[in-house]
């Protein structure tokens, strides 16, 4: 098995090793499905960041007695409900 790093940085060398051994692969499928894959983890990364950052300033409310808006509660909800998803 390559390491897709491999296959990124050597594609046309793998692509004629892949038909040296009767092998017809669409790289450019396989590529494009990586950088959707890609694109997926940053956003669900972006997503995490934003729920740790609301999650934290509703802990530090907590701990000052103080309620978190509703507004707060809501959007760490759908961001949560959205990872999920993804």
């Amino acid at each position: 098995m390559l390491d897709i790093k491999v296959i990124r940085e050597n594609i046309k060398e793998v692509k004629q090793a892949m038909l040296d051994r009767n092998l017809d692969i669409n790289f450019d499928q396989f590529l494009n499905w990586d950088g959707e894959r890609k694109t997926i983890i940053r956003k669900i990364e972006q997503l995490r960041l934003k729920r740790n950052k609301e999650s934290e300033e509703i802990g530090k409310l907590k701990r000052e007695s103080k309620k978190p808006s509703a507004k707060l509660l809501s959007e760490i909800n759908k961001v949560r409900n959205i990872i999920q998803e993804q």
